[in-house]
């Protein structure tokens, strides 16, 4: 009896530690959860979600995000990518884009229902190396992909 006491105890701490994924939100503002896209994948655990209010979001921590191997899902919370844009605001002298997978994410890593415009850095919108995230219903608009040498290449993904 005591034996099945314990295995029930431990199967409880079990599940109990087998959280429910968080959806983490982020709006243009800086008013959500997180004010930064990259300050949300920062906090965000396997499974979780950040959710991106619609918006414009530009500058720091909302360019130039990276997913840091992680598999989580960052998406618009309203599914429509003409309402939430990602905004580089990138020139030759400041390069920037949208987003990052270079630590090995894989079909987990999730990017959905955004608009990336105006990237201009190696990949243009997204930049992608050594991965395999999903990438699904996004826009990409006037994005710039630029190599070592500053040639331009294509603009949407690299």
């Amino acid at each position: 009896m005591a034996r099945v006491a314990c295995l029930l105890i431990a199967f409880g701490a079990i599940a109990a530690g087998a959280a429910q994924a968080a959806t983490l939100t982020v709006q243009a503002d800086g008013l959500g959860d997180y004010p930064t896209i990259q300050a949300g994948v920062d906090a965000a655990l396997p499974g979780d979600t950040v959710l991106l209010a619609p918006g414009v979001y530009m500058g720091g921590g909302n360019v130039n995000v990276s997913y840091l191997g992680k598999s989580i899902t960052v998406t618009s919370e309203d599914s429509d990518p003409a309402t939430c844009i990602i905004d580089c605001q990138a020139e030759v002298r400041s390069p920037a884009r949208g987003f990052t997978f270079d630590s090995g994410e894989d079909e987990s890593a999730v990017l959905s229902c955004v608009t990336v415009r105006e990237g201009m850095q190696l990949g243009g919108a997204v930049y992608c190396e050594g991965s395999s995230p999903t990438i699904e219903r996004c826009i990409f608009l006037n994005n710039t992909a630029t190599d070592v040498a500053s040639y331009y290449l294509g603009g949407a993904l690299m």
